[in-house]
């Protein structure tokens, strides 16, 4: 929710629905949204995905009552799988490559991070589905926030009960 725009979008949500639950943020990466989520929702909780070690790392600085942090992926299926870490040709992660981590790589995405990131990261990270997730956990979603660099459609391929309750 960095842009005015985005904002915009989530006081349109909000109108919309009025009491939330659980809010499930997938691509977390360092929180910045959790503060603006819980002012719209101060009743909800919210359960913030994460793969990306040093962007958890971040993520759980936020020291909130009422979020439950996740330190893996959500796909279209349960295991493990590679995620592919992208920085700029000089080494650097400014602030969007810092938090640029995909499921998918460069040649996969349909427009990649920037035109002259490149994935020279990778490890493995662990995956389930959402109709996992909310199965063990008994736990479903009011509003889902999907923010994941072009996974999108795999994790709503494994969100079919879900999206259905």
């Amino acid at each position: 929710m960095q842009t005015k725009e985005e904002k915009s979008l989530v006081h349109k949500l909000k109108e919309l629905i009025s009491t939330c639950n659980n809010i499930f943020e997938v691509g977390a990466m360092d929180g910045t949204d959790l503060p603006f989520l819980l002012e719209l929702w101060p009743e909800s909780k919210i359960h913030a995905f994460e793969p990306d070690s040093d962007n958890f790392i971040n993520l759980t600085k936020n020291k909130l009552n009422n979020v439950v942090y996740s330190n893996f992926a959500l796909s279209n299926t349960v295991g493990q799988c590679v995620l592919y870490r992208y920085f700029r040709p000089n080494g650097s992660r400014d602030f969007w490559c810092s938090s640029a981590s995909s499921l998918l790589s460069v040649g996969e995405m349909h427009s990649p991070p920037h035109t002259d990131a490149s994935q020279n990261n990778v490890s493995k990270t662990y995956t389930t589905t959402l109709d996992s997730y909310c199965i063990c956990n008994n736990v479903w979603p009011d509003v889902l926030l999907l923010d994941t660099q072009g996974s999108e459609y795999e994790i709503l391929e494994g969100a079919k009960l879900s999206l259905a309750y």
